[in-house]
């Protein structure tokens, strides 16, 4: 490709046009456009769709000037700060001018797969990007970010956690429905609060934090689940004691994701005195690598190492309704959902790594010790 400083890189390769001979004569339009740039074009195209009778007066070449000398791009975001749009306008119209949009000007919500049902649905994933929102702030020092990740904190604390007694919201779309009903969606919560009040020291955001904390352990097992004798869990020893529910306890299955709570129920026993965060953290830590892939225990997995994403130990249902239909279904109760997916080791990788990272130790008593002696608890 060859161009010089005076072309337009978008006319590069393009049909040499043939410049319109010069207007020697009055015209009789509705519309006269000054300009064949991006602007004047997409305007005239618009009025002689809607049957106006339009002409476009150009001096040199059509896209010639500054429409076709950047390398700008069309979006729907605006120029104007959300927190200021949403006091003048109100907090679900700005955000509506923030959303995708077809070409005839709907907002994409289909398939109910992708985006979900309700509002809340649709806004479920909110917490997860509170932590991106405060790292932009610590290495920008951007008061935006600050007010963003404060006013998605808001939410937060208003949708999912005051009230509740159960959350569910991170979409899943491969399945029959837009969500799980589970125990990490809240744990999201929980770190995002918990996150903000590192940020600000606002007691309202570790209030919040706490209540999330306390939904997050009301989804662990604190019994032992008993599974049918043939069972593969029963025949190798499950015991479902210190794991997490996943698509509503007690009608569904359980999954490692607890361990992600463990470093902030840590944090949160030292800054609130409730031991009972410890005692579940040293539970989840200890009860969630149960059906890892050892040498000699190997669950009948491939390989070692493996760990299956969730464990069906339903009193009711044969199959989980959720999977009924997908190529995950045919599981029992006592049996895994035949998914061994990296992500799963990930998790306990990530919460040891975080644990020594944040406390020195692995230990929860003694990250717990340590976490009060820094705040002078």
């Amino acid at each position: 490709m060859k161009f010089d400083d005076n072309q337009s890189v978008w006319t590069v390769g393009a049909p040499t046009d043939t410049p319109a001979p010069a207007l020697a004569k009055d015209l009789d339009v509705d519309v006269a456009i000054i300009g064949g740039g991006f602007t004047g074009l997409s305007a005239a195209l618009a009025l002689a769709k809607s049957g106006a009778q339009v002409v476009v007066l150009e001096a040199g070449r059509i896209a010639a000037e500054a429409s076709g000398r950047n390398g700008g791009h069309v979006n729907n975001g605006l120029a104007h700060d959300y927190a200021l749009l949403a006091d003048k306008v109100g907090r679900e119209q700005a955000s509506a001018w923030y959303r995708a949009y077809d070409f005839e000007g709907r907002a994409l919500t289909d398939p109910d797969f992708w985006f979900g049902n309700t509002e809340v649905q649709r806004t479920s994933s909110t917490a997860t990007v509170i932590p991106l929102l405060l790292a932009l702030h610590r290495l920008t020092d951007g008061a935006e970010w600050l007010t963003a990740a404060n006013l998605a904190g808001e939410y937060v604390r208003g949708a999912f956690v005051d009230g509740l007694k159960f959350n569910g919201g991170i979409h899943d779309s491969m399945y029959a429905r837009p969500q799980l009903v589970d125990h990490e969606s809240i744990v999201f919560c929980l770190r995002a609060l918990l996150d903000l009040h590192r940020a600000t020291g606002s007691s309202e955001h570790l209030e919040a934090a706490t209540r999330a904390a306390w939904i997050a352990c009301s989804w662990t097992w604190l019994w032992d689940v008993p599974l049918p004798p043939e069972s593969t869990f029963a025949r190798n020893g499950f015991r479902s004691t210190g794991w997490t529910g996943c698509d509503a306890p007690g009608a569904g299955y359980i999954h490692p994701m607890g361990l992600i709570m463990v470093p902030d129920l840590v944090e949160l026993a030292a800054l609130t005195g409730e031991q009972a965060f410890l005692a579940t953290a040293e539970l989840v830590l200890m009860a969630c690598n149960e059906n890892v892939a050892v040498p000699g225990h190997d669950w009948g997995y491939a390989r070692n190492g493996l760990q299956e994403e969730g464990l069906q130990i339903s009193w009711c249902w044969i199959d989980d309704p959720m999977f009924v239909g997908t190529e995950f279904g045919g599981r029992g109760k006592g049996e895994g959902n035949k998914t061994c997916f990296p992500w799963i080791p990930a998790v306990t990788v990530w919460a040891h790594q975080e644990m020594l990272a944040r406390y020195g130790t692995a230990d929860v008593r003694s990250a717990g010790a340590a976490s009060s002696a820094r705040i002078g608890r």
